[in-house]
């Protein structure tokens, strides 16, 4: 059944089960087997969980429509967006990339011209012209051009004088003065490879002031950094490819200094003595925007930023950045450290490796239509591979967001973060190269504060939502669906857990087809509103388990308008020390574990083993075994008490092992009906909590 019909026939089953009317009050409950109803039935009023979008199987994620060029992908469950054709990015030849929302290879800068320099240059102005192959002794015009960059005056250049340089290959460096212009004929035929020397780069800016210009030319095999901007100057690129540079491909440096690009290249950028290969590096305060670009295969990372830089990019891919050549660590599309800045917007970060966004130390990330997939573990060790990673403080907005094929984790937060989701999905996490464990959609650990609106989390393995030590998570409009268990050892596959101090606010939640556990809470506070947890399925290894809700060592869980259907063994597992005040509360459909031993084969609704449980206004429909079970585990004495309510179609509508229990707390306007007896005091084997799951 496709998801679209699983959230459809779960739609049909709430408006049978919450149309039923009410009846006559049960002042108790007899031991016999049932022929008819008790009573007449207590369970009016109760009010399925409003979740508008329920039978669709998710929310309706803003992603679409696509920014222009992009491409709609809809998979049945949720509508997403791709930048480039369904074959993905084609390789290009020299002077060309594939930009995306681009059909195809395009031109880096202008197309080449028919002559020797390019067209369009101006004629108000200066312009000072180089040609490779002239003869020595030019003088700079059109007529006897420079032959060598080495020849033109540089630094005596005025404000608004553009140098022409021809289609060739030109070694050497140069420094340009503010508002110079240094302009080639096109990025095919006109190269820059530089010399080794003292001289940190090809191309500099000589001091601040007005912007300088570079256009339509290549940098390429150069022993020393592409472009060097720093100390408050200010750069245009506009159709530049800088490839094969030693250290860093651009840099960017101090408080004050701006590159902005349109229609760059960074690629394959080399180790040398500076950085062990980066593609672009903004530190100290610098500023560097570029739309129209292409930053792949370096090393280390393809985008880094430190000491408060900042960085903008929009219509660019960071792909297939790679780890050192030294000792294979790192990869990452984009690192940003120290309190520092990036936006993203319409931007994919694919085919990196180790982590394709990460942010840390006060940073700030902002995204909005931007897809990060296929990030890779770590060559040197198969560690790692997350999508994104966000850590110490820094925080990350997020709008239009896919998250896609990642390893370990798609989305992780540790440490004091600050995480603000809408229109996002996350999902088809894989398991850590090196072991197969792990594979979560999104990981959240040490006091991190979460806001989702509009979120699927799906196709994930191990935990599809993970929280942990004091996080706060806030929930609107989320489904979790389809976790699988870890592929090292099929354990695990949990929909959505919350531990160790943690706090979960969730309103139109839905919890579908995930492993082991639905909803798992140990040690934290759950509150929900309007939330489904549908078709909870055991776990690979062994087949055990597949709790819809399972709450334990000293989890507190309250909510209305809950509802639980088709999970395996139990529907609301309660155990040492757990704390549930529910009110419209529905848990239908419970059944054995297939396959699962004797004393595993429970199919419990609702279950209080060393735990507080209290339902008001409840229904409780056909689980093989027990409606309500309650039973001593632990140190906790159980307690179990539920009013207003319906249990039907059970073997065995109370399962009471408490010594002397209270029936009246059992009984309060309850109705019993058509089950096999409905009391039994029978010892039956006591359900036992899942494992904790390690951080």
């Amino acid at each position: 059944m496709g998801a679209s019909e699983i959230g459809g026939a779960w739609a049909v089953v709430l408006a049978g089960l919450f149309s039923i009317g009410c009846g006559d009050d049960v002042g108790g409950v007899d031991g016999a087997t049932d022929a008819a109803a008790d009573g007449a039935g207590a369970d009016a009023g109760l009010a399925a969980p409003d979740i508008p979008w329920l039978a669709e199987g998710a929310p309706p994620i803003g992603i679409a429509p696509c920014p222009m060029g992009w491409r709609e992908v809809d998979d049945g469950v949720v509508t997403t967006c791709d930048p480039y054709p369904e074959a993905g990015a084609v390789p290009c030849p020299f002077g060309e990339a594939h930009f995306p929302g681009e059909a195809s290879c395009a031109a880096i800068g202008e197309a080449c011209p028919p002559g020797d320099f390019a067209m369009g240059l101006p004629t108000g102005t200066p312009v000072v012209y180089v040609k490779a192959d002239a003869a020595g002794g030019g003088d700079g015009t059109v007529a006897s051009p420079y032959a060598t960059l080495a020849e033109v005056p540089w630094l005596s250049l005025a404000a608004g004088t553009t140098v022409a340089l021809a289609k060739g290959t030109y070694e050497g460096t140069l420094s340009l003065n503010p508002a110079v212009r240094l302009v080639g004929a096109c990025v095919a035929e006109t190269r820059l490879t530089g010399v080794a020397s003292a001289v940190p780069a090809v191309i500099r800016v000589a001091r601040a002031g007005d912007a300088a210009f570079v256009g339509s030319l290549a940098i390429v095999g150069a022993p020393q950094v592409g472009v060097l901007v720093e100390n408050g100057q200010a750069l245009t690129l506009e159709g530049v490819l800088v490839e094969g540079s030693r250290s860093l491909g651009v840099e960017v440096l101090g408080a004050g200094t701006v590159l902005s690009a349109r229609g760059l290249v960074v690629r394959d950028t080399r180790p040398g003595s500076v950085s062990p290969g980066v593609g672009l590096y903004v530190a100290n305060g610098a500023r560097a925007e570029a739309t129209r670009a292409v930053i792949s295969g370096n090393q280390q990372a393809g985008v880094f930023a430190a000491g408060a830089g900042e960085i903008v990019l929009s219509d660019a891919a960071v792909r297939d950045n790679r780890g050192r050549d030294a000792d294979g660590f790192f990869g990452r599309g984009v690192s940003i450290q120290e309190g520092s800045t990036f936006r993203g917007e319409r931007l994919i970060v694919s085919g990196n490796h180790e982590v394709g966004l990460q942010a840390g130390s006060n940073c700030e990330l902002v995204l909005s239509d931007v897809v990060v997939r296929d990030t890779q573990a770590q060559e040197s060790d198969g560690e790692a591979g997350m999508g994104i990673n966000v850590e110490d403080g820094a925080r990350l907005e997020a709008a239009r967001l896919l998250v896609s094929h990642s390893r370990t984790v798609g989305v992780a937060a540790t440490t004091d973060v600050v995480m603000v989701l809408s229109d996002v999905v996350v999902r088809d996490t894989q398991g850590r190269q090196s072991d197969g464990t792990h594979g979560r959609g999104i990981n959240l650990d040490e006091r991190v504060m979460f806001q989702a609106d509009r979120l699927v989390v799906m196709g994930n393995r191990n935990i599809g939502l993970a929280a942990t030590v004091n996080s706060v998570l806030v929930l609107t409009d989320v489904v979790v669906r389809d976790t699988q268990s870890r592929q090292s050892d099929g354990e695990f596959g949990r929909g959505v857990n919350v531990e160790t101090g943690s706090r979960l606010e969730a309103t139109r939640l839905a919890i579908i087809g995930n492993r082991e556990v639905g909803l798992a809470a140990e040690g934290a506070e759950v509150s929900l509103t309007d939330v489904v947890v549908q078709n909870t399925l055991p776990r690979e290894s062994d087949l055990a388990f597949g709790y819809g809700v399972g709450m334990q060592r000293g989890a507190r869980l309250s909510g209305t308008r809950v509802a639980v259907d088709g999970a395996r063994e139990i529907g609301l597992n309660t155990i040492h020390g757990a704390v549930v005040d529910l009110s419209q509360l529905s848990v239908t459909n419970i059944v054995g574990t297939e396959g699962a031993e004797a004393d595993r084969m429970h199919g419990h609704a609702v279950t209080a083993l060393g735990a507080s449980v209290h339902l008001t206004g409840f229904a409780i429909r056909s689980p093989a075994t027990c409606g309500l079970f309650i039973a001593h585990s632990g140190e906790t004495a159980p307690a179990l008490d539920v009013e207003g309510g319906v249990v039907e179609g059970a073997a065995i509508g109370a399962c009471v092992q408490v010594d002397g229990y209270d029936l009246g707390r059992l009984t309060r306007d309850v109705v019993y009906r058509d089950n096999g007896v409905n009391l039994d005091s029978t010892t039956l084997p006591v359900p036992g909590a899942p494992d904790t799951v390690a951080p």
